[in-house]
């Protein structure tokens, strides 16, 4: 009988090196656990206890920091006594720093609008009702010099 072997190497998208700290669990075409590691420097190898023809799922559970959790990866077992590769790529997330906001966004231009509105209808009201007074007295004046 054959041993079948897979080494698996786990790589980062942003680097294209061998990632460390995937915590993997390997299951059988019938969905029971077989195995399971986390990555290292170098690709695991798993030998021994793969069976020709079988399909096998590794299903990352865990990530490294910063990147994202991979899909599923499926690999049937070939007989053959080559090592079969199975290659998964993390996502990177990007990291953003802290950046204290600078720009006036939505909702603080929109406040802005409404205030200089505001501003601008009070002072029309203050220029009608000074007209008015200026008027007034005007009016007042001119009934007085009449009257006397």
């Amino acid at each position: 009988m054959q041993t079948h072997r897979v080494a698996c190497n786990k790589i980062a998208s942003d680097t294209k090196k061998q990632l460390g700290g995937a915590k993997y669990k390997v299951y059988d075409s019938k969905g029971k656990k077989v195995y399971e590691f986390t990555t290292g420097k170098k690709a695991e190898f798993i030998e021994g206890m793969f069976k020709a023809g079988e399909t096998y799922t590794f299903k990352e559970v865990d990530a490294p920091e910063h990147y994202k959790v991979a899909k599923d990866k499926k690999i049937r077992i070939k007989d053959t006594g080559k090592v079969q590769k199975l290659t998964v790529t993390d996502e990177r997330i990007p990291v953003v720093p802290d950046t204290p906001q600078t720009g006036i966004n939505g909702k603080t231009a929109g406040m802005v609008v409404s205030l200089i509105t505001l501003l601008l209808a009070l002072g029309c009201f203050a220029c009608v009702r000074a007209k008015d007074k200026l008027k007034y007295n005007f009016k007042k004046e001119k009934d007085d010099e009449e009257n006397n």
